[in-house]
């Protein structure tokens, strides 16, 4: 359940401990019917109470694995509104068969070997969280660690407690294993695997995180959707390429498109949108059909993902096709400014859009924040940074500094809102 979410909420299900909290909350809610808690109180429904029927409560469906819907979750919606994205059983399924074969998983199932044990700290109402966290846990018989939210100390502790053996992330999170002093190189010796996905992992922290801790882990990158259930692509063990979020899971297509003339290009020698096809593809848009159709194309699901490939099969996503600025017709990909100026060593973290132009129709401008030892840092010394590397169209025409990146639960830079700012 998402907490942030509070318009349509009917029940809330909490603690015995938090009925009195939750009642409180209630009156400011006037659509929720009921509080369903672990205890026994007046007036409120018993969750054990609610389990214990004379089996017709729950009627004997029968379920069509490839068309009948099983969970309804929502895009992130960070160039827009979120969607509601239909998966259907066959969907999830067939996902979590892909993406636990052998050459495409690192985590080995309970009956063939020892049980893994995974820190399920991302968000369960996200798909990533929901997909790795919980459907993977159970459909290899994982331990799973579960941790309300993330603190420091309570994720270090954690960690050298339980000795977890995978770990989910997202880059903020590598990144704070690489720069805070809480953990040391010995903290992840029980880890073999740390799966990142959401966003990708630049060179600089890339370098950093084998630096402190060593080649022992696999850093396994990813890319999906949560209208593919969610995993498109994953690294294989022994195959990690900086920048690439891996190969295609076993039994999907892709192809790279022209966006602008919807011609198929050769992956090898140009970019072009990723469009992928296979088993793992949602069923559709929840009431949205216009979307729905702008979205999947005789049978191939559009990404709005721009990528290229290299001679050994990895995939690398260059940017959104939404977010690419357009300089005098030529286009610039703000991922490719940020890696460049996040190896500034005074600036924490940043990110570039695109702003309207009179003159360019667009022009780059940075968002930065600066690290706490380097309140200094101004405009100009960035700008000048950047224009060393970049061609002259790529070079900022602007920058502010901010105390934070706005970003989602999982790690995304949400664009629309820096340019509320």
């Amino acid at each position: 359940m998402n907490s942030s979410y509070k318009e349509d909420c009917v029940a809330v299900v909490c603690h015995e401990e938090k009925i009195s909290v939750a009642r409180e909350a209630c009156k400011k809610c006037p659509n929720i019917r009921h509080i369903i808690s672990f205890g026994q109180e007046e007036g409120v429904l018993s969750f054990h109470k609610l389990l214990k029927d004379d089996g017709k409560a729950i009627p004997n469906v029968q379920i069509n694995y490839w068309d009948d819907t099983v969970v309804i979750p929502y895009s992130s919606g960070t160039t827009g509104l979120p969607k509601g994205v239909v998966l259907t059983h066959g969907n999830l399924l067939a996902n979590l068969a892909q993406s636990t074969l052998p050459e495409a998983c690192h985590i080995k199932d309970a009956i063939h070997g020892e049980q893994e044990i995974l820190l399920g700290l991302l968000p369960m109402y996200h798909i990533y969280g929901f997909a790795v966290s919980i459907s993977r846990s159970l459909y290899l018989g994982c331990k799973l660690l579960v941790l309300k939210e993330f603190k420091q100390h309570t994720f270090v502790d954690c960690v050298e407690k339980f000795k977890p053996t995978c770990l989910p992330l997202v880059p903020p999170l590598i990144g704070f294993l690489e720069n805070s002093s809480l953990v040391k190189p010995s903290t992840l010796d029980s880890v073999h695997t740390i799966y990142c996905g959401a966003a990708p992992l630049g060179q600089s922290m890339v370098d950093q995180f084998f630096e402190k801790f060593g080649p022992k882990i696999h850093v396994a990158e990813g890319y999906g959707m949560t209208e593919t259930s969610p995993v498109i692509t994953m690294t294989p063990k022994g195959r990690f390429t900086v920048g690439s979020c891996g190969v295609l899971l076993p039994n999907t297509e892709a192809k790279l498109v022209d966006p602008n003339t919807e011609e198929i290009v050769n992956p090898f020698e140009n970019e072009g949108e990723l469009r992928v096809r296979g088993p793992q593809v949602m069923k559709c848009y929840l009431k949205n059909e216009k979307a729905t159709r702008e979205t999947i194309k005789d049978g191939w699901l559009c990404t709005g993902d721009i990528a290229k490939v290299d001679k050994n099969e990895n995939i690398y996503v260059i940017d959104r096709i939404k977010e690419l600025i357009k300089v005098k017709g030529l286009q610039v990909a703000p991922a490719e400014l940020e890696n460049i100026l996040i190896n500034h060593p005074d600036i924490e973290d940043v990110a570039v859009i695109g702003i309207p132009d009179e003159r360019s129709g667009e022009v780059p401008k940075a968002f930065v924040v600066r690290t706490k030892e380097s309140k200094n840092l101004n405009e100009k010394e960035v700008k000048e940074f950047v224009a060393k590397i970049v061609a002259p169209h790529k070079q900022l025409a602007s920058v502010s500094f901010i105390d934070e990146i706005p970003k989602s639960t999982s790690g995304k830079i949400l664009r629309k809102d820096l340019r509320k700012l």
